[in-house]
Parts: C-alpha cells; structure tokens; sequence
C-alpha cells in the first residue's frame, strides 16, 4: 500500500536489485509497484541502473530460456513507459525495449570510466584517496604523487590500451578508447581482445589468445558489464600481464558476485594481476561482498541529475555528460 498520493504527476521508480539471494523478490517488488502506481499515474518512469537477466537475450539451443524478454515483459507489465538504464549486455537489447512501446534511456559507462581515469589528478575524483600506484609487496604505498603524475602522463600517449575480456565487448572497449584518445580515429588500434572458449558442459573457461596491438609496457584498461565469479576477468588479466603489460585496471558496471568471486579478485589484487578494480554502486553490494582494494563508484549524482532533466522534460543525455564534466566522481574504496 502507498502510504501517500502521487497525483497525477510523472513518478520516478527507483530500483536496484540486492544480492542473488533476493533478486526475485525484488524483481517482484519492481512489477508491483509499478503496477500499483499505474492505477493513478499516467507516466512512470523506471530508473534501473542494473537490469537482471539481460545476458540471456538469444537462444543459442532447444528450449533454452530467453529471460531477457521476460525481463521487458515484467517491466511493460509493470506499466512503466519509460527507463533509464546503464551498460545493457548487447545493443540489441535496445531495440527490443522499442518493439516494446518502452521509452528507453541507455547510458554507456565507458564515459564515466573514462572520466575517472582522466580525475586520477585528484581534481575530478571524491570521497577517497586511492592505494593503487607504486604499491610495494607489502602494500606500502612508494611516492605515490610521483607515481601518479607520471601515470597520467603515460595515459594521455600511445602507452593506453582499452581491453575487452572476450568478444562480445569488443565495442565496449571501442567506446573507452574514443573517450580516452584525442585521436578518435587511432581508438580502433588502442583496443586488445581476450579471446576465450566456454566448455558448453562444464561452463568452464579457458583462453585462446589475444588479439590486438603489442601489450609490451602498456597501461591496460580492462572494461566489462557484469562481475559474476571473476573467472573470466582474471584469465584475461592473466594473459594481457604475460603479453608485457605494465598496468592492468579493470572496470566493471553490474558487480553481481556470485559465491567465492570476492575472494578471486581479492587475489587477482594481492597478487598484482589487477592494479585496480573498479565497479559501480547499480547494485547493493552486501558487506560480505566487499573486499580490502574494491573501488566502488558512485552513480547517485549522475542518476539525480537525469532525474531532474527528466521531469523537467530536457535531455536526460545532456544532462549525464554535464554532471560528468562539472561534477567530481563519488568513490568508496574499501578497506
């Protein structure tokens, strides 16, 4: 029961699923309300910076489950007629929120990725002080300053490569080496590909190769949508450090974490395969789930400022790359 009036005035649903153990019950909570809403709002607006069950968005053998129709379904079921959303697992996914009669937002998080590499200064970034540059064998930070200076400086020449833990986010990493290099037309070359095999049975992944530019003394920046069990991030990770890479950070939008990838990226960190790993808040992480280096970005300011644009009816676009651009990113990182 909603405990006061809406009026007729547009309404913002705001909803990020917890952790696996509840997620359908809040993908639930997500339909009802929606739908109790609907009984009195004419336009309901659904701010879903993670939308669960994207991944499943072809059938690829017999009878296999095609959850992320079943997901829009919910969602236009829901009476929503518009979201705003972050990082999709496949553009296709776009057009079938269409087909739907949903208004969609899709937010790319290669620019605010983009935007924290570029605020490492410390003049764009708030909330913490990073432990990630010259970070000895027993965690004691060497002349960071220094470090840091001269790490920027390498971002901005040919030293940066956008890289991609398998195919499918090849276009992903694309958009991150445009936001990166001045140069839009040499992006194209600054992108590397971990080309992996999944055992259709066992689920189990191994790695083929690299494609890509020479990784020798190269700052590597690792960016996917989802964080499962970190198999996959750390086998690409792994194969980029033997190709000669000097840095490897990794960005990651949704971190759905299931049982144990807390502990392997931990040791992705300790051991130095990652010098950062990076997520977004699109998802409550629980206390278990944090570990001692995890980078949390913080999406509430950008997610206000799109609301407001929003129910202002300016563009909730422009609004997204004018936080970017004015606002110091939010960041946790935990210890």
């Amino acid at each position: 029961q909603l405990e006061e009036s809406t009026g007729s005035k547009p309404t913002f649903v705001i909803w990020s699923p917890r952790h696996t153990q509840a997620l359908y019950e809040d993908i639930f909570r997500m339909y009802n309300l929606g739908h109790t809403l609907s009984r009195s709002v004419n336009d309901i607006y659904g701010i879903f910076p993670h939308i669960p069950h994207l991944t499943q968005e072809r059938i690829d053998k017999p009878r296999a489950c095609l959850a992320a129709a079943s997901m829009i379904d919910l969602i236009k079921g829901g009476n929503y007629s518009r979201v705003v959303t972050f990082d999709m697992h496949a553009p296709a996914l776009e057009t079938a929120f269409t087909v739907a009669g949903l208004g969609l937002e899709h937010f790319l998080t290669s620019a605010i990725f983009s935007r924290f590499l570029k605020g490492l200064s410390g003049s764009r970034l708030s909330g913490a002080e990073l432990r990630i540059f010259g970070m000895g064998e027993e965690g004691a930070v060497e002349n960071p300053a220094s470090d840091q200076e001269i790490f920027l400086q390498r971002l901005n020449t040919n030293d940066f490569i956008a890289g991609s833990a398998d195919i499918g986010g090849q276009k992903r990493a694309l958009h991150l080496a445009e936001d990166m290099m001045d140069n839009k037309a040499e992006a194209e070359g600054a992108v590397a590909i971990a080309v992996k095999q999944r055992d259709p049975q066992t689920g189990k992944v191994s790695l083929s190769g690299v494609i890509g530019p020479d990784l020798k003394g190269k700052i590597v920046v690792l960016i996917d949508d989802i964080l499962r069990s970190g198999n996959t991030l750390g086998i690409a990770a792994e194969a980029m450090k033997k190709g000669g890479a000097s840095h490897i950070f990794a960005f990651v939008t949704h971190p759905e974490m299931t049982e144990n990838a807390e502990n392997i990226c931990q040791e992705l960190l300790d051991k130095g395969v990652l010098n950062l790993l990076a997520v977004t808040n699109s998802i409550q992480l629980p206390e278990e789930k944090r570990f001692p280096g995890l980078v949390q970005i913080q999406l509430d300011p950008i997610i206000a400022a799109i609301i407001k644009a929003e129910a202002n009816h300016h563009s909730a676009s422009a609004a997204f790359h004018k936080t970017l651009e004015e606002e110091p990113l939010q960041i946790i990182q935990y210890a």
